[in-house]
């Protein structure tokens, strides 16, 4: 339905991003979840050349079918990196950027150009060349895009652009209602919610029996950890400690070598590595847990992202069928969306005494943790089925 739509519509969109698939990190996977159900004729993708991340070390088997094109590397100014000097290398580069973005936009034939955050010049470049070649304006906000800069200077510049981006009528696309609050209390008029959406072809599970079968509490993390995460788990492994009569157990499936999660302490016999796995087993390990954790950090240099974050995750671990424990701040989307829902146990305040005592509830109210468990399956079918998230960014983009 949405190939046929999109086909019918003369609409042509770029989406700019520092990182696109078939990267295995979060920004990447969830542009691929969106763009793979879209007919490849109607979009491309820019990316940049050159661009390298540390997260990166594991990517998919397969990428998007549609075009991909990369802006050069832009000049700098001698001697950026010095005292004052990165605001002036920021505004040289961003000149560059913007006109080849430009070109790239006009031999594409693209009407819109969705920018992503994540990178501090996509967003202005895109500001710039949309309204020279006379497109549609898309930034597409994973995370807080002002926000999530650590220097007072970075966020100044950002925050500047994107006040030009609202004054030019450009619409923020953001993945929850706690983003679109914030920015609409910046300014923006337009803007539009794609949740981060659950894969193609994710079974959604029936409910299941609880606890799974097996010895102990079985608690699974999947994904990257972080900064964004580093205290929860500490707090995690402490909780473990003082509920060991329940014989818990950490398993992570995750990218990252061994010697990232020794140097976060995430060691000792109660934790597990899995590994970077294939979807379908990945699947299969969430399934087997008796709780997943999601966790988001309490003393973070970025709070404000974090209060506003949408893990990835979410979507999966509400459609695993199993208990999902949401370990963040009060005040976190995450902690939010559970207890407005009621579709997953929160543990928000940074103490491992208290994260035991969820933990303990979980392990001695089987028919309740049941019924937490359906209505998360029921959020899922509703909030994060990936039709559902194209459609609101393709309408998006149209400026319905």
């Amino acid at each position: 339905m949405l190939r046929m739509a999109l086909a019918i519509s003369s609409v042509r969109f770029a989406v700019l991003s520092h990182i696109l698939p078939p990267s295995a990190t979060g920004q990447s996977v969830m542009l691929g979840r969106l763009l793979s159900g879209i007919a490849p004729e109607s979009y491309c993708t820019i990316g940049l050349q050159g661009f390298r991340s540390p997260e990166t070390r594991v990517v998919a088997t397969r990428s998007l079918p549609a075009v991909c094109r990369l802006l050069p590397v832009e000049w700098r100014l001698r001697g950026a990196g010095r005292l004052r000097i990165p605001v002036w290398d920021w505004r040289f580069r961003l000149r560059q950027r913007a006109r080849h973005l430009a070109r790239l936009l006009e031999s594409e034939g693209a009407d819109v150009v969705v920018a992503c955050s994540g990178e501090l010049l996509n967003i202005p470049a895109a500001v710039l060349a949309a309204k020279q070649v006379g497109a549609r304006l898309v930034a597409y906000y994973f995370d807080d895009y002002p926000q999530q800069w650590m220097t007072r200077a970075e966020r100044g510049f950002a925050l500047s652009w994107e006040r030009r981006l609202i004054a030019e009528g450009g619409t923020i696309v953001v993945p929850n209602e706690l983003l679109r609050d914030e920015v609409s209390e910046r300014g923006a008029s337009r803007t539009a919610l794609v949740r981060n959406p659950l894969p193609d072809g994710f079974s959604i599970a029936a409910p299941a029996s609880w606890p799974a079968a097996g010895q102990g509490l079985r608690i699974v993390f999947a994904g990257a950890i972080y900064h964004a995460h580093a205290d929860a788990f500490s707090n995690l492994l402490a909780a473990m400690e003082h509920a060991a009569d329940l014989d818990p157990k950490l398993r992570i499936l995750t990218a990252q070598p061994e010697a990232d999660l020794q140097a976060l302490g995430l060691v000792g016999g109660r934790v597990e590595r899995l590994g970077h796995v294939p979807e379908a087993q990945a699947q299969s390990a969430l399934r087997e847990a008796d709780v997943l954790f999601l966790p988001l950090a309490f003393d973070s240099p970025i709070p404000e992202v974090i209060r506003t974050s949408s893990p990835g995750k979410l979507a999966e671990y509400l459609a695993s069928g199993r208990p999902v424990l949401v370990h963040a701040p009060a005040d976190s989307f995450p902690a939010w969306y559970a207890r407005r829902n009621e579709c997953a146990f929160v543990a928000d305040r940074p103490e491992p005494e208290s994260l035991a005592r969820v933990l303990r509830g979980i392990a001695a109210d089987p028919v309740r943790t049941r019924e937490v468990a359906s209505r998360a399956l029921a959020c899922a079918r509703r909030d994060f089925a990936p039709e559902l998230s194209r459609q609101a960014l393709l309408d998006a983009m149209r400026g319905n």
